[in-house]
């Protein structure tokens, strides 16, 4: 999963064992307000992801 904006500062998040790895670019001039809610809508994806794999997990 990639979300760019501008290809001057990104972020990498990655999983313990690296299944996903996702980078964020975040446009320098973007407000603090716009970063913050970005990063909340992607620790909301990723809580998501996390529970959807669990539950793959537990369902197998």
């Amino acid at each position: 999963i990639n979300i760019t904006a501008e290809p001057w500062s990104s972020i990498i998040y990655g999983n313990e064992d690296n299944e996903d790895q996702i980078e964020l670019s975040i446009n320098e001039f973007c407000t603090q307000k716009a970063v913050f809610n970005s990063l909340n809508e992607l620790k909301r994806f990723l809580q998501h992801s996390e529970n959807a794999r669990e539950h793959k997990k537990y369902s197998e």
